[in-house]
């Protein structure tokens, strides 16, 4: 009798498991399948972020099978390319850092930007097949390795602050 008993639970709790995971892949279909969100990499939130870092390892997550595409590029750069008579598509290959990611079973993506110095524009397009194209820009402004030196190499003493207060925003005035 307990046997049967077991066997009566195992078999409701197996009908249950096939009859629910079904239903939950339908209702995720239903959902936006261009859900694209950048967790760490570039701080959507703010409109240009400073680095000195050669580097930026940008991660998120979408839609399984969501292609995601990456332009780095300078814009003055590509604007000077247009003024030449490309058009901003030829433009952008010719000048910029590309970068296709193919999101897994996962969700997850990771990619390593390549960073130049001065200003980088973040260009990513998120895409899924019979479903709206996304396109957001992000700027990521890389500056030169010694000037981080000369930053850290600031001596600030007692009763100076004062003094050095004006100079040294003036100096991080002249870095942008």
């Amino acid at each position: 009798m307990k046997n049967l008993i077991k066997n009566l639970i195992v078999f409701s709790i197996l009908m249950l498991t096939i009859a629910i995971v079904p239903f939950t892949v339908m209702a995720a279909n239903d959902k936006d399948l261009t859900s694209f969100n950048i967790t760490s990499g570039i701080d959507v939130g703010k409109n240009e972020e400073f680095t000195f870092d050669i580097e930026r390892t940008i991660t998120g997550n979408a839609k399984a099978t969501t292609a995601v595409s990456v332009y780095v590029y300078n814009a003055k750069d590509l604007d000077y390319e247009v003024s030449l008579g490309l058009s901003e598509e030829e433009a952008k290959q010719k000048i910029a850092k590309y970068y296709e990611i193919n999101v897994g079973a996962s969700g997850i993506f990771s990619q390593v930007l390549s960073l130049a110095i001065g200003e980088n524009t973040i260009e990513v397009t998120v895409r899924k097949e019979g479903v709206k194209t996304v396109t957001n820009n992000y700027i990521i402004n890389r500056k030169k390795y010694e000037i981080k030196k000369e930053l850290e190499d600031i001596i600030v003493l007692p009763g100076w602050a004062k003094k050095t207060t004006e100079n040294v925003s003036l100096t991080m005035k002249n870095i942008k």
